[in-house]
């Protein structure tokens, strides 16, 4: 999605991870943080029957460190606070209220979207 903003394939995008990279790059595109932003989270685990379960474990430290936090979150929001070029932290993105997505909520905004967009 994210190559299709860029190249001029598509105009507009639902969803995309911010294409702060992109931009860096040149492409003439834009994008913004919705407010409130909105977030999901995101698991890793680390397999016991892993080929090599230690050198595993360690990557895994390694991801969820400050250094790694930095190497993974330029344009991405990052699961510690105050990461340098993450577009946020997990702690400012507030979990979805799923209790909300009613059947019938959900069915609205499909229309509302299919209305604005077909």
């Amino acid at each position: 999605m994210a190559q299709a903003l860029s190249s001029g394939e598509i105009a507009a995008s639902p969803m995309v991870p911010p294409l702060v990279r992109e931009k860096d790059a040149g492409a003439p595109v834009e994008w913004t943080l919705p407010d409130p932003a909105w977030g999901a989270p995101y698991y890793s685990h680390v397999l016991s029957s892993a080929p090599h379960p230690n050198a595993a474990q360690v990557l895994a430290d390694f991801m969820v460190s400050a250094d790694g936090q930095r190497a993974l979150s330029k344009g991405y929001g990052s699961a510690l606070p105050d990461v340098e070029n993450s577009v946020a932290s997990a702690q400012d993105i507030p979990l979805p209220d799923t209790d909300s997505l009613t059947p019938e909520k959900v069915s609205q905004f499909q229309q509302e979207w299919e209305s604005k967009f077909n």
